[in-house]
């Protein structure tokens, strides 16, 4: 397979521009196929905004263990980004066929108590072919476990040379 068709999503369907960010989770959540990467670990998106998303997971000790693993961390990073970054696509994306990892990085801060975890992610600048984002990483008593950042390249549509 050629390089540039391993960047092709299989889709990228948008949300509603009209609708609320409430009624975007609701459709998303309804007429999505979770990816299934999310679907192995157990995360769940809870929320979303312009720019934002929260992603829930529900430690399960037989799959999960008694500690999340610092690669577990590393995905609701990448993933809460990645996420919120999606958010962000408006009528002036159209041309957008995938987004894709560039750069992850992760900060492990304390230990976690309960058994779940929130990932709120956040883009902090978009430009036309890269994002930059970051994600904070909280257990169910509000304890921030880890921060991150990621970096996401953006991959449009050839554009047609005038002429």
């Amino acid at each position: 397979m050629p390089k540039a068709g391993r960047w092709r999503a299989e889709e990228m369907p948008r949300l509603p521009q009209a609708a609320t960010w409430e009624e975007r989770l609701t459709l998303m959540k309804a007429t999505w196929t979770p990816r299934p990467f999310w679907k192995l670990l157990g995360m769940e998106p809870v929320q979303l905004g312009p720019g934002y998303s929260k992603l829930r997971l529900r430690l399960q000790p037989a799959k999960h263990g008694r500690w999340p693993h610092g690669g577990l961390l590393s995905s609701m990073v990448d993933s809460s980004v990645g996420l919120a970054l999606y958010t962000t696509y408006g009528p002036e994306d159209e041309d957008v066929v995938a987004h894709a990892t560039a750069d992850l990085n992760i900060s492990f801060l304390d230990s976690m108590q309960g058994d779940e975890l929130f990932a709120e992610g956040r883009i902090i600048r978009k430009a036309r072919m890269a994002a930059f984002g970051t994600s904070e990483i909280r257990d169910s008593k509000g304890t921030l476990i880890a921060v991150g950042r990621a970096t996401f390249l953006i991959r449009r549509e050839p554009q047609e040379a005038a002429g």
